[in-house]
């Protein structure tokens, strides 16, 4: 049987310890589903198999991760999670969204459309914070529009345009945003 390590249900299940009730949307298929019943989670029904990660660990303690490659989502099936995410956070009354982890590409071969996400949150005044890497973070935190984002140090360096993330606080400094800490070219960046 396969473990659900997801990064929403990671983030949620932190929630959950301090404190913070929360439900994660996740995109699996009918047999996935069936697999992962847990409570807090809620199965958008997608066509393709949740991807499979494997840590291995050698008799040093040293693992190396090997991830498979997030599987492509239909833009019917990206609305629908859109949709879905929405309509439960305020069916819940939930202030906040976190899009969380690898961002799929569509089954076009190009990134997803995001931008639909914020937009119809912050039109029902829900935040969106944004944990993820890459041309995803890149892209959301330059239109201006997460609420916060969560990058770690090489995804904050790639961010601003530094090279290494030991560069980044002493050359950076923020040109258009105030706290948490702001950044002209990511946004605002949240201090954890």
């Amino acid at each position: 049987m396969q473990n659900l390590r997801v990064k929403e249900s990671t983030s949620r299940r932190a929630l959950i310890v301090g404190g913070t009730s929360s439900l994660a949307v996740v995109p699996l298929s009918r047999e996935d589903a069936e697999q992962f019943s847990e409570e807090a989670i809620h199965a958008h029904e997608v066509s393709g198999a949740l991807r499979v990660n494997i840590t291995i660990l050698d008799k040093a303690g040293q693992t190396t991760k090997i991830n498979q490659q997030a599987q492509p989502l239909t833009p019917a099936h990206w609305s629908g999670i859109v949709d879905a995410t929405v309509s439960l956070a305020r069916s819940h009354g939930s202030p906040w969204i976190l899009l969380a982890g690898t961002i799929p590409l569509s089954t076009e071969e190009s990134p997803l459309e995001l931008a639909p996400l914020f937009d119809a949150a912050h039109l029902h005044g829900i935040h969106v914070g944004l944990d993820t890497s890459g041309a995803p973070l890149l892209d959301m935190a330059r239109r201006g529009l997460p609420d916060v984002i969560k990058p770690n140090a090489p995804e904050l360096a790639e961010c601003v345009g530094q090279t290494s993330p030991q560069d980044t606080g002493r050359r950076h400094r923020c040109r258009n945003r105030s706290p948490p800490v702001g950044c002209g070219h990511c946004a605002r960046v949240s201090g954890t």
